[in-house]
């Protein structure tokens, strides 16, 4: 009995032991293990991977933009370098320089700016809106108003180089000089009996600023139709000595006319000796020498010194015949001296 027992325990014993071995060397038990660990390192690699890729991505970023630096400043070098050698340039012997096509040109780029800015400027503000980016967008507001503003410093600093400015401040000058000497000349002929005339009534229904525009376009009509302009200011609303009370005569020889001379009709003011010019609203068929037009022959000139030619050639007009009289003169130069007036104002 007791041998039995011996003999049954040790089966026990070693059917116990196969039993464990085949549990602890099954698929079953031991394979989720191992699949999770190759899972975790294949996670890692890629990981590892990215973090590879991203830093060489990183570092060919950071060479580019040490390149580009570079470039910047090798550019910028190369700029002053050419601005210190071209500063001193004698512009007397450039024959028409600038061009119309490069005035035009970058006349178009600082207009092209300003449009770029005013659209994205309204749809920046379209965006703060949004509470959720309306911090960010501010950011991005002032950043983009800071570039602007440097664009338009080097637009102003391209016109200005090459003592550009300077060049068309004399040329414009010197123009002036010779146009204000032909209104001269024309508003005093050598015979006034026979120059043909023009007479203008100043005394149109409006204020001030209406009426020197009707006065320049009577001007105007008289300039390009090769005639002496008579004002006729009687009875003027400013005052009843006429226009003579505050500005120059507009003729030192032409002053008065006995005729009132043929009205405006048609193509007759190429024969009549004296044409009665009426105020322009009533001019259907208006002449292709009324406003907006300037003379051809000084187009050319014009394009290059000024955006807007009509501005300038308009301005020459009201020159001449804004011209104060010594009396309104010394009115207006004390008026100056006791307000302290230092600067042009405008407005």
């Amino acid at each position: 009995m007791k041998q039995s027992l011996i003999n049954f325990s040790i089966f026990f014993v070693i059917i116990w032991f196969l039993s464990l071995w085949y549990i602890l060397s099954s698929k079953n038990f031991i394979q989720p293990k191992k699949q999770s660990a190759i899972n975790d390192q294949n996670e890692v690699k890629l990981l590892q991977q990215r973090i590879k890729e991203v830093n060489k991505q990183l570092s060919n970023l950071e060479m580019k933009n040490k390149q580009n630096e570079k470039i910047i400043r090798s550019l910028n070098d190369q700029a002053q370098l050419l601005y210190k050698k071209n500063s001193g340039i004698n512009l007397s012997y450039l024959d028409k320089y600038p061009s119309a096509n490069f005035e035009d040109l970058r006349r178009k780029i600082f207009d092209d700016i300003k449009d770029l800015a005013f659209f994205v400027k309204n749809k920046l503000i379209m965006f703060k809106r949004d509470s959720s980016v309306s911090k960010k967008i501010s950011q991005i507001e002032q950043n983009f108003q800071d570039r602007i503003n440097l664009l338009f410093v080097q637009i102003g600093n391209l016109s200005n180089s090459d003592n550009l400015e300077e060049w068309r401040k004399k040329e414009s000058e010197s123009l002036a000089l010779k146009i204000q000497k032909n209104f001269y000349d024309l508003q005093n002929p050598s015979d006034c009996e026979k120059q043909k005339k023009v007479v203008c009534d100043l005394n149109k229904s409006c204020g001030f600023g209406c009426q020197m525009h009707h006065v320049m376009y009577c001007f105007i009509t008289s300039y390009f139709l090769n005639r002496t302009l008579i004002l006729d200011s009687t009875g003027w609303r400013y005052n009843p000595n006429g226009y003579e009370a505050y500005f120059m005569p507009l003729s030192e020889k032409c002053t008065k006319i006995d005729q009132y001379g043929l009205e405006w009709n048609g193509n007759k003011f190429e024969t009549a000796n004296v044409i009665h010019l009426p105020i322009i609203d009533e001019i259907t068929n208006k002449p292709e020498f009324f406003p907006l037009s300037i003379p051809k022959k000084y187009m050319n000139s014009l394009k290059r010194l000024h955006g807007d030619p009509f501005v300038w050639w308009a301005g020459q007009i009201l020159s001449y015949l804004m011209r104060f009289n010594s009396r309104f003169s010394k009115v207006v130069q004390d008026k100056r001296e006791k307000s302290g007036f230092k600067t042009p104002c405008v407005g």
